[in-house]
């Protein structure tokens, strides 16, 4: 108290410096209010007035309560005897705070000197804290003029003129650190009012202060607040550390929530929010410190990565990120949907292939995968030249009978599927639509077209026909491939009719 108050005093000495010397008495009451007692007595010393400065003296620490009791006798004589009036009003302030008067001794002093005055010169040395308290709420409630309410900084500390602010409930705002002391004093103190964030800053949203000052009140032992209260003062510090673009920190705070379901799914709302696809190595280092360091799961991480992906249209990244988070179905989805016909029709093949290898392992779990994935990875090991040897590379036969079927659910599955989307979206997105299923038939034509010619060669003619026939081509893909077949026939029947007349 006496370090929170030198400030004040030495400011308020320093400003009466250029008085005149008869005006040292200030000095000493200044000195007095910062519990300097021996800079007050060297004061009064200096100036020649040893009797005051040995009266002083007696007011240090461990003064008894008897030179109180003597001063008040001798005040109270003065009155009677009307001698008051000779005496300068400095010199009876000192002589009134010495004797413990601090109502007339207060005026224009802030809550903090007005305070300190009650504790150091009012009440008993071996007074408990909690009794000088106790004591100066009820002086400055009794609606004293002379006596500073313990108004917040911002407020000009009580020092007169600004009257007490008030909350939007109507009760008065006192300072945090009066509070703080109320509590010290009576356990039962309202935590609620100790905790209003214009008790220590001007802005009734900087919740800063409030939240750090809960959670080491609790820690400390002190009564919680409610529930509601509880939660609104976490989320409103929250949301303001999110505001500054602290969001890792909104984090740690939400974490605090002690109900797991609605701790997790404030968490993974501000990542969502937060969270980038194309992070710099700041966000990455936030990112490392929120599951490194705060233990948040990488899941809700990657959740958050795919949403984002999602809203900004980026399947690559959003398939990537389905794979890790390890849902399966949704990412088979996005890989059929949207990344399959595009990567065939650009010939983008090895990224594509890659991923549906890994759903290819846990095609337990993906119901649809028989005529999805399945279809565009079967393709891909046909036509990769460096597999032909490989067990996982489809037989022709597999190709004829299991593939072509698949490769017709396939499409009609696709179309039904973009015009469901479609109808949903309105007109304006039919243009739309039918130029997306425009796409998928033109890759379900250039698949056929790749499978056929991986088969066409070691088959009867009538055969090959079937299976162009049977293929989802174009009708100028297909008929291109029957005059080349037809060509090739005759061409071949050609040379054998040749070596037969040969011979």
């Amino acid at each position: 108290l006496q370090a929170a108050v030198r400030d004040e005093v030495e400011a308020e000495v320093a400003h009466d410096a250029g008085e005149p010397s008869t005006k040292y008495v200030r000095e000493v009451f200044s000195r007095l209010s910062g519990r300097s007692v021996v800079a007050a007595c060297a004061a009064a010393a200096a100036h020649g007035d040893l009797r005051l400065a040995m009266l002083l003296a007696q007011a240090g620490e461990g003064s008894s309560s008897s030179v109180r009791r003597l001063l008040q006798e001798q005040r109270q004589r003065w009155l009677q005897l009307g001698a008051t009036s000779l005496i300068a009003g400095d010199r009876l302030k000192v002589y009134a705070l010495l004797s413990g008067d601090t109502d007339s001794t207060s005026a224009g002093l802030s809550w903090l000197r007005a305070f300190a005055l009650q504790l150091w010169y009012h009440v008993a040395p071996s007074a408990p804290l909690a009794g000088a308290v106790e004591a100066y709420h009820a002086r400055f409630s009794q609606g004293k003029l002379s006596i500073a309410a313990p108004a917040p900084w911002y407020r000009g500390g009580g020092g007169g003129g600004y009257g007490e602010a008030r909350s939007h409930a109507g009760f008065p705002v006192h300072d945090t650190c009066f509070h703080l002391m109320r509590l010290f004093a009576r356990r039962s103190h309202s935590l609620s009012r100790t905790l209003l964030p214009l008790s220590s800053t001007p802005w009734a949203l900087d919740h800063r202060l409030s939240w750090h000052l809960y959670t080491t009140l609790v820690a400390l032992g002190f009564a919680d607040l409610v529930p509601a209260r509880r939660a609104a003062l976490r989320a409103a510090f929250a949301a303001q550390l999110e505001w500054a673009d602290l969001w890792e920190w909104a984090v740690f705070v939400l974490l605090h929530d002690e109900v797991p379901g609605r701790r997790a799914a404030a968490v993974q709302a501000v990542l969502a929010r937060r969270v980038a696809l194309r992070a710099s190595q700041a966000a990455k280092a936030r990112e490392t410190f929120v599951v490194g360091t705060l233990g948040v799961p990488r899941r809700w991480l990657v959740d958050a990565k795919a949403l984002r992906a999602r809203y900004e249209g980026d399947f690559a990244t959003l398939a990537e990120c389905l794979l890790e988070a390890g849902r399966w179905q949704e990412c088979h989805e996005v890989v059929v949907r949207r990344l399959a016909v595009p990567a065939v029709m650009a010939g983008r093949l090895c990224g594509l292939r890659a991923k549906l290898e890994v759903l290819a392992k846990r095609r337990a779990d993906i119901p649809e995968f028989a005529d999805g994935g399945l279809v565009f990875l079967d393709y891909l090991r046909l036509v990769d030249g460096s597999s032909s040897s490989s067990p996982d590379r489809p037989t022709p036969e597999y190709m004829r009978r299991s593939w072509l079927p698949a490769l017709a659910v396939r499409e009609a599955r696709t179309v039904a599927a973009v015009t469901a989307a479609a109808g949903v979206g309105g007109g304006a997105g039919l243009w739309r639509a039918e130029r997306e299923i425009a796409e998928a038939r033109a890759c379900f034509a250039r698949m056929a077209q790749g499978v056929w010619s991986e088969l066409s060669s070691g088959i009867d003619v009538r055969r090959e026909a079937e299976l162009v026939n049977a293929l989802p081509l174009t009708p100028s893909a297909r008929h291109h491939n029957l005059r080349t077949l037809f060509s090739e026939h005759a061409r071949m029947c050609g040379a054998v009719a040749a070596a037969a007349t040969s011979h």
